[in-house]
């Protein structure tokens, strides 16, 4: 057999031409993913919520970000919280560039990046979203990990993907395990199988060998819908319910459960929850949406794997429609229940809050601020144990109907003056009352001591405690108090 090299050679453009429409280069290989990296520089400023009318030190930072085909840069919400100053590194280029925050949602951990001049972008190709892979399947995680400055790959495998509480936020979501290596600088990275991004790397386990947490291809997917139709991030929803697992043969059998049925009692709901007149007190929840609830509160996620029966809300955008059903006293009903509310709507204590200053507010050197798990993480990294309990028993539980305060406000420190004397040392009170009035929130309470017209502002810390403040004499020493100790102003610029 004779090669005609004339003829190849005729035919070679024509073959190129194929493969550059195909969407390959002129090797025939599909575009390199580590051409879609970026390194991504910080600087942060987080406030000093123990004098929240400071900030600490501006810290530098680093982390890893991937383009893709919205034109926007991926990463992590905690590689960019609290940013005052955001740049990107292309891989294998040398300069720094601008970048603005697009749009983040802390709850989830992720954030978008919107660069300040569109050039840098010219020549990439964007990475485009995959499914998530099945587990035991190989992944490749991209990024910047401590130890160099160049891109680093590492590979592992998806392990698991279940329900973990978010380093970052706190907030309760699906999260996927891979053991591939990740180090402080990969955050924010992709995790991609197939050349498609089924993840962002997020969070480590210090005391593990290789074991890593990702923001799962289902969480991204929902993090841009929620984006797409609204413009905004608007967050997650909730029922804003407490319930009770059915595991128990004897309490299914009091329940009126049958053998084919299964599900969680509901214990109680939250006085404004969405579900407050569908849902009542000592139901059964058998299903979401058609989607099965077992009796150890799991849902199926995909075949042989279940997770938390949060899932089948948190999937849904805030101003969705589900439909639940129930058994009541043995009768079968379903229930169509709007999702209008989001989480931290009717939490009297929020989770971890970022790109915001704390709210304060100071008379006659009594410093009050809104209890917050940030001001809680303020005694420390184990702060659940170091805080006084009297402001963590605020954390759990639904409220009655009684107490449905906005926010819970605390007298966080004295600052010590003739004014306040006999109160010096005082610090991390729960203000109940102003004057007999309960307070609803720091801008209420604002309101009891500014327009009130008692001569003493008495002050209601439990128990049947008070304190006293005259009011006059606390007015007139303001001035001096701020000058002794560096306060700009007496309250937040929200107040």
């Amino acid at each position: 057999m004779t090669i005609d090299t004339a003829l190849i050679l005729r035919l070679l453009p024509l073959l190129l031409t194929c493969l550059i429409a195909n969407g390959e280069d002129i090797t025939g290989l599909q575009a390199d993913p580590r051409d879609s990296l970026f390194k991504i520089f910080t600087v942060s400023t987080r406030p000093d919520y123990q004098q929240p009318w400071t900030t600490q030190r501006p810290r530098q930072g680093t982390g890893s970000g991937a383009l893709l085909d919205n034109g926007l840069i991926i990463t992590n919400a905690h590689v960019v919280a609290d940013a005052t100053f955001i740049m990107v590194r292309r891989h294998g280029h040398p300069a720094r560039h601008r970048v603005h925050l697009a749009a983040v949602d802390h709850g989830a951990d992720l954030a978008l990046l919107r660069p300040e001049d569109p050039a840098i972008l010219t020549d990439m190709v964007a990475l485009q979203l995959g499914s998530l892979p099945a587990t035991d399947s190989e992944v490749a995680v991209l990024g910047f990990p401590t130890g160099g400055d160049s891109l680093s790959t590492t590979r592992g495998v998806l392990s698991r993907v279940e329900h973990r509480r978010y380093a970052h936020s706190g907030f309760w979501l699906l999260a996927a395990q891979i053991d591939a290596a990740i180090n402080p600088g990969n955050s924010g990275g992709p995790v991609l199988h197939d050349g498609h991004v089924v993840g962002v790397v997020m969070q480590g386990i210090g005391s593990a060998d290789n074991i890593g947490y990702m923001v799962p291809e289902p969480v991204i997917r929902r993090f841009l819908a929620d984006l797409a139709a609204n413009d905004t991030v608007t967050g997650w929803p909730t029922l804003d319910l407490n319930t009770q697992k059915l595991e128990s043969p004897a309490l299914r059998q009091y329940m009126g459960l049958t053998d084919d049925q299964s599900g969680l009692r509901v214990m109680r709901l939250h006085p404004n929850s969405v579900a407050y007149d569908l849902i009542k007190e000592n139901d059964v929840i058998l299903a979401v949406d058609g989607t099965d609830i077992a009796d150890d509160e799991t849902i199926e996620l995909r075949s042989g794997e279940r997770t938390h029966w949060a899932w089948a809300i948190q999937r849904h955008l805030v101003g969705s429609t589900i439909t639940i059903d129930l058994l009541r006293e043995g009768i079968e009903q379903q229930v169509s229940i709007p999702l209008t509310r989001r989480y931290e709507d009717n939490q009297m204590v929020p989770l971890n809050r970022f790109d915001v200053s704390p709210d304060f507010f100071m008379f006659g050197g009594l410093v009050f601020t809104p209890l917050t798990r940030d001001y809680l993480a303020s005694f420390g990294r184990e702060w659940w144990l170091r805080a006084p309990r009297r402001m963590l028993a605020h954390l759990d539980g639904i409220p009655d109907a009684e107490d449905l305060r906005d926010e819970i406000v605390v007298l966080m420190r004295v600052l010590p003056h003739q004014v306040n004397l006999g109160w010096h040392g005082t610090s991390n009170l729960v203000i109940d009352t102003v004057n007999g009035t309960t307070v609803q929130s720091l801008r209420h309470m604002v309101d009891l001591i500014e327009n009130g017209s008692d001569p003493f502002v008495i002050l209601g810390i439990g128990s049947g405690g008070i304190m006293a403040i005259d009011r006059a004499e606390a007015r007139a020493a303001m001035a001096d108090i701020s000058s002794t100790y560096r306060l700009p102003t007496d309250r937040s610029s929200g107040l």
